[in-house]
């Protein structure tokens, strides 16, 4: 028998609707707070916690710090003339094989031959050449601009960087540390592949 329409009787209906209510309520427990009650469930940190000063104990050396005893043990060479800072750029240990330079007003403009694969590659040659560079600065030179090629072994062109004079003056003002320094070279240094 069926109930007549407007009658009270329980639908099959009627009683499933009432059971998917009371579960929706069931399973909405505990989701609602009050207004000014914090939460009770931990949500991650969208802020990041700085960690500038904190280094790991392994011995871990960074690229900064290679740069930076590069840019140091270069800036020490002799360097009074663009001769000279060639001369020294291809006494830059493995990396570094040949370089030639060329001026252009105030433009100093170096091809650096660098195998890839030698020991730090681009980094220590960009290094070994902003320590160079800033020796020649600190002897005092026209240029104000240095615009490096790095060649392979075979001619081809794979990477270029610039150093300006104003960053190697910051240096052997002592403005700047030799990572830092190192770090502003290598932040032109621009590789393919």
């Amino acid at each position: 028998m069926t109930p007549s329409p407007g009658s009270s009787a329980p639908t099959r209906r009627r009683v499933l609707g009432g059971l998917a209510a009371v579960a929706s309520l069931g399973a909405c427990a505990g989701c609602a707070q009050t207004a000014g009650e914090k939460p009770t469930t931990a949500t991650p940190s969208k802020e990041q916690t700085p960690v500038q000063d904190e280094r790991p104990s392994l011995p871990v050396v960074e690229r900064w710090d290679r740069a930076a005893r590069r840019v140091e043990v270069a800036a020490d060479a002799d360097v009074t003339e663009v001769d000279s800072l060639v001369a020294a750029v291809e006494r830059g240990g493995p990396s570094v094989s040949g370089a030639k330079a060329k001026t252009e007003g105030k433009l100093l403009e170096l091809t650096c031959e660098v195998d890839p694969g030698a020991e730090g590659g681009a980094v220590a040659a960009v290094a070994h050449v902003a320590g160079t560079y800033a020796a020649l600065v600190e002897h005092g030179t026209p240029l104000v601009r240095l615009d490096g090629t790095i060649v392979d072994v075979g001619g081809d062109a794979y990477g270029s960087f610039q150093l300006h004079e104003a960053w190697a003056n910051r240096y052997l003002d002592g403005e700047w540390s030799a990572s830092d320094y190192g770090e502003a070279s290598l932040g032109t240094l621009k590789t393919k592949g």
